[in-house]
């Protein structure tokens, strides 16, 4: 059925990858998860998958403490571990989504106490409408992720990849590339292929790339496109950018705010 179907290409994603798993409490992929978790209860293959998770994502609620604490003590319970690696802020769209996380009784004084009793390792956030979220995140500090869209059509459209990657790296914040397919449209409309866009996005410096797949055909593709990697070279990064570029905005990159 459906259902072993998501959970046989995840399996299958932690053998080629050794990747980790995702749990939004308030998204559809929650279902999956819950697949996963059965799946690997079943085989044997329970300490294959990391540990990375996201707060819940309604706008106010889950940027508060109560909120946090009681999405990230579920979440153990849920995923029968007594840990998370990475704890991340999920789907800032706005400024005034981190002063609140920042804020008195925000959701990262609740961050904070989880790391101090053990229950989380390592705090991060993620963004991908508007670079402005990431860059007050950095000034307020205590994050080690940042997970944003990265592609070649950022470069010229609210980029992530010019205003947010290069204060990351100085700031030693570990980059975590998403949207790189812009949800396969790039792919839908010939923009460019799987293999440019990963190879553009590596080359970025980013740390590691979260994509969306549907089919273990897809998966393969990803796995063999990340063995091959080799930096893209200078001109071949500038011709595709010049490429690219009539076909910038939010018309592909539909997740970023309308300039």
């Amino acid at each position: 059925d459906e259902q072993s179907l998501r959970a046989a290409a995840r399996l299958a994603a932690a053998e080629l990858l050794l990747g980790g798993t995702t749990t939004a409490l308030t998204m559809e992929t929650v279902h999956d998860t819950d697949a996963v978790f059965d799946a690997l209860v079943s085989t044997g293959l329970r300490a294959v998958v990391g540990k990375c998770l996201m707060n819940t994502g309604d706008r106010v609620p889950g940027r508060l403490y109560q909120p946090t604490t009681e999405a990230i003590d579920e979440s153990l319970k849920r995923m029968q571990t007594d840990y998370l690696d990475l704890w991340q802020f999920h789907a800032l769209q706005k400024v005034e989504d981190v002063e609140t996380i920042w804020g008195p009784g925000g959701a990262m004084e609740g961050a904070q106490a989880a790391l101090k009793a053990g229950k989380i390792r390592h705090l991060g956030l993620t963004g991908h409408t508007d670079p402005a979220c990431h860059l007050r995140a950095l000034e307020f500090g205590g994050v080690e992720t940042l997970q944003m869209p990265l592609n070649p059509l950022d470069a010229h459209y609210l980029s992530f990849q010019n205003q947010v990657v290069p204060k990351a790296k100085a700031k030693g914040v570990g980059v975590i590339a998403m949207k790189t397919l812009c949800y396969g449209k790039a792919l839908e409309e010939k923009v460019y292929t799987v293999e440019e866009s990963f190879q553009y996005v590596w080359s970025l410096g980013a740390d590691v790339i979260v994509s969306g797949m549907t089919s273990v055909a897809q998966l393969e593709q990803n796995a063999a496109a990340a063995r091959a990697f080799a930096p893209m070279p200078d001109a071949e990064r500038a011709a595709l950018l010049a490429r690219v570029k009539p076909r910038a905005g939010n018309e592909i990159e539909s997740f970023k705010k309308k300039a």
